[in-house]
């Protein structure tokens, strides 16, 4: 084969990779509209024209090399493009975007900004000094593109850049429009104090170990000479670890209303609580194609939660209410776990020092993390101002931190709390909706204990009473347990057993209902304690996923 056929054929090669890829420019361009924003107000002429253009007009024709640069300054104004292109679209459009979006716009966009004056100022001193060198090379590197047949891409996304900066005032920037200089510091200011507050999460971890240690010495220590200066000092010590940890808590809720509770982050107030449903997919039919918002993903299973190693100056038993809640990232909203008031708080003892847990409302999602926040007070008499704050905390559990099956700690000058869970991947939601006797007499006049055994783990109670239930009771109950907690979180591939248990005079009676999993629609068994049936009905949901993903698909925050 002769060379001028070689040539011939590379060359019509070459031509067909070139307007295969000018169809594929063409074609994104239309799917990504061009922003015309980029006005000079001066001449009223936008700054944008073809993104390819020749060298020369007479050179188009000839052979085409394909070099790394070429491919690399196509790709890159080609990106320009489409992220401007975005920003506009989202701008203009009033559409509604979940905040974890928003966040990453917003952090593509500073990053983009950054790196553009960084390149821009890096390479300005270079330029003007190869300028001179340029004009002199000139001619002859227009004679060696000639000879190479070789276009020239005019980048002009580079040319804008460099015009914009030199004389922002001349131009309409579209994109500075979306994001102020004030928003960005306000963004800055935002994420320097989350790092903050990151940071002394840490140091209270490293913190906790010498706390414990001076705890200990104030429980134990044996004081020769009981006078009331030492016992002042030690009352002071320990209201200066109170607030620490209410200035931390502060900064903790300051933190979230500035972001999660903004008007970009559009959560509520910081008190406000979940209002997603546990029910959320219940009524859909199985077969059909789900949301994309109902997913089967890695939960939190609660199980307890306990008070110990009181200090000397508490003494059992403690009246404590105040609310213990969990936020995830499904909405940032709390999702109680126990809260009492103080006309109904809590009696716990030395021998039962457990907080009746009437959470969560729904499954706690992992995701990046959960927040959990625990603001118990200890009542002394009448008067509030008496009351003793217990305990005033923030902790965040990480998947990367642990396996969660090893309590998280909370600590506070008065007390020790743990938080037992556990991490369950690949889970549906399970509503107890009911326990309730349909046959025969009320087993549970002397109390009972309802259950949920998940895979042969730790039991998650429902119930738990050892006080009697009188007829009268039982009248106005019409057959149904008290149930206290109702949401769990179910492997999928595993099920659930529900444990019924009555107390009697000899001991205590169970049954056991076993439930295997499903996506949704409601399961009915029965089991029959001391000669009655009782019947269990229960119900399964996908879990959701983001909050605002599900509003955006059509669906109510609420069953």
């Amino acid at each position: 084969m002769s060379s001028g056929s070689i040539s011939s054929d590379m060359e019509m090669l070459m031509e067909d990779v070139i307007s295969l890829r000018r169809e594929r420019k063409d074609l994104m361009e239309s799917l990504t509209p061009k922003i015309s924003g980029w006005m000079d107000r001066m001449s009223g002429e936008p700054m944008w024209s073809s993104s390819f253009q020749s060298y020369s007009e007479q050179q188009q024709q000839q052979q085409v090399y394909l070099t790394d640069d070429f491919d690399l300054l196509e790709d890159v104004e080609d990106l320009g493009r489409r992220m401007l292109s975005l920003a506009h679209s989202v701008w203009t459009s009033n559409a509604p975007i979940s905040l974890y979006k928003a966040d990453e716009l917003v952090s593509t966009a500073s990053k983009l900004e950054r790196i553009s004056l960084d390149f821009y100022n890096s390479t300005k001193a270079a330029m003007e000094e190869a300028a001179e060198e340029e004009r002199k090379t000139k001619q002859t590197q227009e004679k060696k593109n000639d000879e190479l047949g070789k276009p020239f891409l005019s980048n002009e996304f580079e040319d804008i850049s460099y015009s914009v900066l030199d004389t922002p005032s001349v131009f309409d920037n579209e994109l500075a429009m979306m994001f102020t200089v004030e928003d960005e510091e306000e963004y800055e200011r935002v994420r320097e104090a989350e790092r903050e507050i990151e940071r002394q999460r840490l140091m209270s971890k490293k913190q906790r170990k010498q706390r414990e240690k001076n705890k200990q010495q104030i429980v134990v220590k044996e004081e020769r000479v009981a006078d009331e200066q030492q016992t002042k000092s030690q009352t002071e010590q320990l209201k200066e670890w109170m607030d620490d940890e209410l200035e931390f808590f502060a900064g903790h809720r300051s933190i979230w209303e500035r972001s999660s509770g903004s008007m970009s982050g559009r959560c509520g107030g910081f008190e406000d609580k979940t209002t997603l449903s546990p029910l959320q997919f219940t009524h859909c039919t199985p077969g059909i194609l789900l949301p994309r918002a109902a997913v089967t993903e890695r939960t939190l299973q609660i199980y307890s939660f306990k008070l110990v190693g009181l200090t000397e100056q508490l003494k059992w038993p403690l009246s404590v209410y105040g609310v213990v809640a969990a936020r995830d990232t499904v909405d940032r909203n709390r999702n109680l776990l126990f809260s009492r008031s103080r006309i109904r708080g809590q009696l716990l003892s030395g021998h039962d020092s457990y907080l009746r847990l009437t959470g969560p409302s729904r499954a706690i999602l992992v995701g990046d993390y959960v927040d959990f926040e625990v603001e118990l007070k200890v009542r002394d008499g009448d008067d509030e101002h008496n009351d003793t704050q217990l305990m005033c905390v923030s902790e965040r559990y990480k998947e990367a931190d642990g396996d969660g099956e090893q309590p998280l700690l909370f600590d506070s000058p008065f007390c020790t709390a743990e938080l037992r869970f556990e991490s369950v991947p690949m889970t549906v939601q399970l509503t107890v909706l009911s326990v309730r006797v349909v046959g025969g007499e009320f087993p549970f006049s002397s109390g009972g204990q309802v259950a949920c055994i998940v895979s042969g783990r730790e039991r998650v109670v429902l119930f738990d009473s050892t006080e009697k239930i009188t007829r009268e009771d039982q009248v106005v109950l019409d057959g149904y347990v008290p149930l206290s907690r109702n949401a769990i979180s179910v492997e999928f591939e595993k099920g659930v057993t529900v444990e019924v248990t009555a107390y009697v005079d000899s001991g205590s009676i169970s049954d056991l209902v076993h439930f295997p999993s499903k996506w949704c629609n409601i399961s009915q068994d029965s089991c029959f304690i001391c000669g009655s049936e009782v019947k269990i009905t229960v119900a399964w949901s996908r879990v959701v996923r983001d909050k605002m993903e599900m509003l955006l698909e059509g669906y109510a925050t609420q069953v």
